[in-house]
């Protein structure tokens, strides 16, 4: 095989890749934008709202927009240079009946390379930038006094391995940690990516146990420890509670069904049938002493209140999305209620 073929195939193998790439975006963004558009709503006043925080924020939006500017020419410039030695190695490799299934391989290390360098150095100044002036900013103005936002901390390994939902991880990191009260609940949540990796070398393997959002939320009531339930089969056998939709939506297990349908009353069963309804998200939850622990899945693609790099940040549609990031948040604490012990 000529080196101008050798060239040719690295350079459909790159256009392939890069195809694939633009359609499963495509598809994650369409999938997003529909989630978004028919299932939680952004209403009227929301999107004054967000006419009003952008207006606010007019000169820290413009200093942002060109740091963003500047970040693509330097990634595309990283791109260049981690298929460079892909590019080398197909020109002088020896003639193989498996070229093209190596040069495969090289090139998705290269794109994996690249996304680590990309992330990690060329963009992490500018994603803490926009959380520390831009989602601040926006908490600020949604909850006022009543919500803290630290977007570099993050729910602790006691706190999600309390909740008995997940039993086994070892890799553990987050960000975007909210504390406050919401309809007279204390609470705190975050984004949390926990997966569990097992084996070494090529027979490494990892499971991704949880990506989303988890909440960790004071109750009235106080559980005995030896009583904790909610969606794991760890808690002890399956309960059916009065509500035929919420049995079709949820399977609750527990060792004492009276704490059970004391705990979960027609009111609370309603209320996460309705918020399930309202935005389409599942969830699953557990009860333990005087805390309630809800991990919302959101997939490994989806990140919350993170900033985009090729669309610019006077696209209104980035804080209507952060908004409806929030008013998930919102919609859940507000359905929740409790009878006061």
């Amino acid at each position: 095989m000529s080196s101008e073929q050798k060239i040719i195939y690295w350079v459909c193998i790159c256009f392939v890749i890069a195809i694939i790439a633009i359609i499963v975006n495509f598809i994650q963004n369409q999938k997003k934008h529909k989630q978004i558009n028919k299932q939680v709503q952004i209403s009227d006043q929301e999107i004054q709202f967000v006419d009003e925080i952008v207006s606010q924020m007019e000169e820290t939006i413009d200093k942002l927009e060109q740091e963003r500017k500047s970040k693509i020419p330097l990634i595309v410039l990283t791109l260049i240079l981690c298929n460079i030695p892909v590019l080398i190695y197909i020109l002088f490799i020896k003639e193989r009946a498996n070229l093209i299934g190596e040069a495969f391989g090289l090139e998705t290390v290269s794109i994996v390379l690249a996304i680590i360098i990309i992330h990690e150095y060329l963009l992490k100044n500018y994603y803490q930038e926009f959380k520390e002036n831009i989602i601040t900013q926006i908490i600020k103005l949604l909850g006022g006094e009543n919500l803290e936002y630290n977007h570099k901390n993050f729910i602790s390994t006691t706190d999600f391995g309390a909740s008995h939902l997940f039993d086994f991880f070892n890799n553990y990191s987050g960000d975007d940690l909210i504390i406050g009260e919401i309809n007279n609940l204390k609470f705190k949540c975050s984004e949390l990516h926990v997966s569990y990796t097992t084996g070494s070398g090529k027979s490494k393997r990892t499971r991704q146990v949880f990506n989303g959002l988890f909440f960790v939320i004071d109750i009235p009531q106080n559980i005995d420890k030896d009583k904790c339930f909610g969606t794991n089969s760890d808690f002890g056998d399956e309960i059916l509670l009065d509500n035929v939709e919420f049995n079709e939506l949820f399977k609750v297990f527990g060792n004492d069904s009276t704490e059970v349908f004391y705990i979960l009353s027609s009111k609370v069963l309603e209320k996460m049938v309705n918020f399930v309804n309202k935005t389409g998200h599942n969830f699953q939850f557990s009860f333990k002493e005087n805390k309630l622990y809800i991990a919302i899945e959101s997939g490994l693609l989806k990140r919350f209140f993170e900033p985009p790099i090729f669309i610019s940040l006077w696209d209104y549609k980035i804080y209507d999305e952060i908004v409806m990031d929030f008013k998930l948040i919102f919609e859940l604490l507000n359905q929740l209620e409790f009878r006061r012990s």
